[in-house]
C-alpha cells in the first residue's frame, strides 16, 4: 500500500476523494480495484470450506462468534494479532479436546 503508485491511489483516495481526481488519477479504475480485492479476499476462503463443509442459509452461525473472538482477541485491525490468536485458539481448542475425551 506504500510501494506502488495504486497502492498509494487507494490511501490518498480515501482521503480526499476529489483532489484526487484533480491530481490526475483514474478514480474510477482505483475504485473497480479496491472493489476487486474486497470481493476476493472473503471469496477465497469461501470456496475452501465449501469442500468441508455443507452449503446452506444458516452456515455463517457456526463461525460468526468464532471469528468474532478471534478478532477481538488479537487486536482489532491486527493482521498478525490475529493470525497468531486463530492458531493458539486452535490449539488450545485440539489440547482441551484431547484431554476432555469422554
Amino acid at each position: 500500500m506504500t510501494r506502488t503508485y495504486t497502492g498509494t491511489a487507494i490511501r490518498a483516495i480515501s482521503q480526499d476523494r476529489q483532489i484526487m481526481s484533480l491530481m490526475g488519477v483514474d478514480t474510477r479504475r482505483i475504485y473497480l480495484i479496491t472493489s476487486a480485492l474486497a470481493a476476493r479476499s472473503p471469496g477465497s476462503p469461501a470456496c475452501l470450506l465449501v469442500l468441508q463443509y455443507d452449503v446452506h442459509p444458516f452456515v455463517g452461525l457456526s463461525f460468526g462468534p468464532i471469528t468474532f473472538l478471534i478478532c477481538v482477541l488479537g487486536g482489532l485491525g491486527n493482521f498478525i494479532g490475529g493470525l497468531h490468536r486463530g492458531f493458539r485458539l486452535r490449539r488450545d481448542h485440539l489440547v482441551g479436546r484431547s484431554v476432555l475425551r469422554p
